[in-house]
């Protein structure tokens, strides 16, 4: 481009030259007044003109060969970005695999966790619902088996102060002379003590219920009053074996509400 402009530029100095050659021998051109040579004149010039256009010549070519050089440098880059880019290629393709595999996996892990947690709140409810059943029926045989000492241990006070009264020790004293403060419905919870009593035998039961319900006489006050007191002992035992038992399902209760809640906790942090 540069080679281009500055052979024009010789070009038109050379036909400027010439033109003016002949326009000398033509005689259109006079000296000016000072003497100076018009041909001589014009050719200075000429050369200027010739030395610019060469020296814009040149400033374009530099320009061009530096867009040139940035062209390059920008195509080699981006050659360069682009080798780069395809080689990651492959690499990239089997990340995005291996990620697209992990979230499926965390996936099933997380829904395996979530029901884990469903399972532990689950167990946890059971064995709170199952715990309340197991207090209430604790409460509800508690109640019964004080009930029942309590009306023997009323029975068994009424025969003590028979005794000391000495009043009703006589022969055929019967249950309506001896236990008369007591209620009908206390009788009744009575007679129904000696039929669950595990420690009198069966015979023993027959004549104090006999007794109890008015069909037969005391022979001695002494020997119901202790089987009475058997009873009552009995009942004590196995309210202290309750207790105990109480006791230790709280804390089974406990201990295991502990773990369920340390697991649903541990489940909740990984989610």
């Amino acid at each position: 481009m540069a080679k281009t402009i500055a052979m024009k530029a010789k070009l038109a100095l050379v036909f400027g030259i010439v033109g003016v050659a002949n326009a000398s021998k033509s005689g259109s051109l006079l000296e000016t007044a000072s003497g100076a040579n018009p041909i001589r004149k014009v050719v200075t010039m000429m050369q200027k003109m010739s030395e610019k256009i060469e020296e814009e010549a040149d400033e374009e070519k530099k320009l061009y060969d530096k867009f040139m050089c940035h062209c390059k440098s920008e195509l080699a880059d981006f050659e360069k970005g682009r080798a780069e880019f395809e080689a990651a290629v492959p690499k990239l393709q089997s990340d995005a695999e291996t990620a697209t595999a992990q979230i499926a996996q965390l996936s099933q892990e997380i829904e395996a966790q979530k029901a884990d947690e469903a399972q532990a709140i689950d167990d946890m409810k059971r064995a709170e619902a199952n715990r309340n059943k197991e207090h209430a029926k604790y409460e509800e045989e508690v109640t019964e088996i004080k009930a029942d000492v309590e009306v023997t241990d009323e029975a068994i006070t009424a025969l003590g102060e028979a005794q000391k009264g000495g009043a009703l020790l006589q022969e055929g004293a019967g249950s309506e002379q001896l236990l008369a403060h007591l209620s009908k419905k206390k009788m009744m919870r009575l007679q129904k003590v000696v039929m669950k009593s595990s420690k009198v035998g069966e015979s023993d039961k027959q004549s104090l219920l006999s007794f109890l319900i008015g069909s037969s006489k005391a022979s001695g006050i002494g020997e119901v009053k202790g089987m009475l007191s058997t009873q009552k002992d009995e009942m004590e035992e196995e309210l202290q074996v309750d207790d105990t038992e109480e006791k230790k399902d709280i804390n089974i209760f406990q201990e295991l509400m502990s773990a369920k809640t340390a697991e649903k906790e541990a489940v909740e942090e990984t989610l």
